[in-house]
């Protein structure tokens, strides 16, 4: 279940399922008992206030009231406005036998769990002002917070928040989540999500039109979780090139030559200017040197077979040796990770650039911050389309598989593949942390792996060695802690 449904993706699933067999009331009944005994297992009866919406969010919202009553639990409900006549949203309305207060008098000091059920995924427009100032006070409150299937305010494809939205402790969606659940800032107010079955079967997913993006988790890729043999020589498991900069900037290329080491990388050699060798020297013992100033030192690099992936861009600056290396490597046969300077020269002739990427037989792999996203792709990064919107259209225009970096970091293929990622910690919003990541997908590549789920896998074990470490995190502080996330997925392999 790691498919990531936009909202209209949704309503196509739920119509599949109306299609086959199953009601819409069943729906609604079967998505607000699913919540209600989520709700019953995880915590004790209290008082309860549940804000009802007019659609099928507040509907839910109804039976999930019902429900908590009929255990026992104290519950009120506040209602933004009657549902529509003849919805199953008024069926469930009418159910509910009790008095219901006007949302405008909702005060959250009275009550120690309010359960949002106004919008869910059906807000399209900016919430009013009179409703901002009762979500702002809600959110102000210490009261726990369940939303139902998305925080009210935010909108369920692209995680747009909507003029004011709910900040959730936890949210309960249906049948799978949302693209708007993974997508800032929407990932930042759902707190933790969770999905409830509520009868829609996985057919529906194959009558989708529209590519389906996931969310990342290691299922997806655990198959290439890399493992040594006792009897595997260390050029068996791949050799990584990386362009390294001037003697200012050496520690970049070492962080992402050392990052591909404790991933697995069998060997990786340091492409380096002749005058930054002796800095290099005494602190990159693992790694070995090459001078490298000019395309015909890199030559004999591109030349060796056994180096299969190179690294550009970490510390290289923006100057015309990093213009030359850049583009030998861009017609040469390797598979390539393209970071931080190696970007901001592309985005000086970005045609020229996805031409030569698209030509290439093996795998270029990008992975721009939101500020080289723009520069690459300013007609995208400055568009309307929302994140994974634009990291589809970036991967298809430039012919190359897309790491569209932040909280929700995407990893997006030519093909419309895509999925994301959301487990960035803040912690890893340090220097050097993209080095690190440059340096793991090379390390992947390197050793065979599948480019995109090699993305993917690296992301993931990126943040979670940043997750290890926590507060304080230096990027050598995530390459110390990668063997650890190594052990643990192997673990969970067998």
């Amino acid at each position: 279940m790691h498919e990531l449904l936009t909202t209209e993706q949704m309503i196509a699933a739920e119509q599949w399922a109306i299609k086959t067999g199953v009601p819409d009331y069943d729906l609604m009944e079967h998505a607000g008992r699913g919540a209600a005994e989520l709700i019953m297992a995880c915590h004790e009866p209290q008082t309860t206030a549940i804000l009802c919406g007019p659609g099928n969010n507040g509907g839910d919202g109804y039976v999930i009231a019902r429900l908590l009553q009929k255990a026992g639990w104290p519950v009120n409900i506040y209602m933004l406005a009657h549902s529509k006549k003849g919805s199953s949203a008024e069926r469930a309305q009418g159910l509910w036998r009790n008095p219901v207060k006007k949302i405008t008098s909702f005060n959250p000091d009275q009550y120690s769990l309010i359960i949002d059920a106004v919008f869910g995924t059906g807000l399209e427009r900016p919430v009013e002002r009179a409703l901002a100032g009762t979500f702002k006070t809600i959110n102000e409150s210490d009261v726990h917070i369940i939303a139902i299937d998305l925080p009210s305010g935010i909108e369920g494809t692209t995680g747009a928040k909507l003029g004011a939205a709910i900040k959730a402790d936890q949210t309960i969606t249906f049948f799978r989540a949302k693209t708007g659940h993974a997508l800032m800032p929407g990932l930042d107010h759902c707190g933790k999500t969770v999905c409830v079955d509520i009868g829609i079967e996985d057919g529906a997913l194959a009558d989708l039109s529209d590519a389906i993006a996931l969310h990342n988790d290691p299922d997806i890729w655990l198959d290439i979780v890399p493992l040594k043999t006792r009897a595997g020589h260390k050029y068996d498991y791949g050799h990584v090139g990386v362009i390294a900069g001037d003697v200012t900037h050496i520690g970049a290329s070492r962080l992402s030559g050392k990052a591909a080491f404790r991933i697995g990388a069998g060997a990786v050699t340091l492409a380096v200017p002749p005058d930054a060798i002796p800095a290099h020297a005494g602190h990159a013992h693992e790694c070995m040197l090459k001078s490298v100033e000019t395309e015909k030192d890199l030559e004999p690099l591109l030349e060796d077979a056994r180096i299969n992936t190179m690294v550009v861009g970490p510390g290289n600056g923006i100057c015309d040796r990093t213009r030359t290396l850049l583009k030998a490597a861009l017609t040469s046969d390797k598979q390539l990770v393209l970071d931080a300077d190696a970007i901001t020269v592309c985005a000086e002739d970005p045609e020229g650039s996805f031409d030569l990427i698209k030509k290439r037989e093996n795998a270029t792999i990008l992975t721009p911050h939101g500020g080289e996203f723009s520069r690459l792709f300013p007609n995208i990064g400055k568009g309307d389309l929302y994140k994974l919107e634009q990291a589809r259209a970036a991967a298809k225009l430039s012919g190359a598989i897309i790491v569209y970096k932040g909280a929700d970091t995407i990893i997006a293929a030519p093909d419309g593949n895509s999925i994301i990622n959301t487990t960035g910690y803040p912690w890893l919003a340090t220097a050097g942390s993209g080095d690190v990541l440059a340096g793991m997908i090379g390390g992947l590549l390197a050793q065979g792996k599948d480019p995109i789920k090699a993305a993917a896998c690296a992301v993931w074990m990126h943040a979670l060695s940043a997750r290890l470490f926590g507060p304080g995190l230096m990027a050598t502080d995530i390459i110390a802690n990668i063997p650890y996330v190594l052990q643990d997925l192997l673990e969970y392999a067998e």
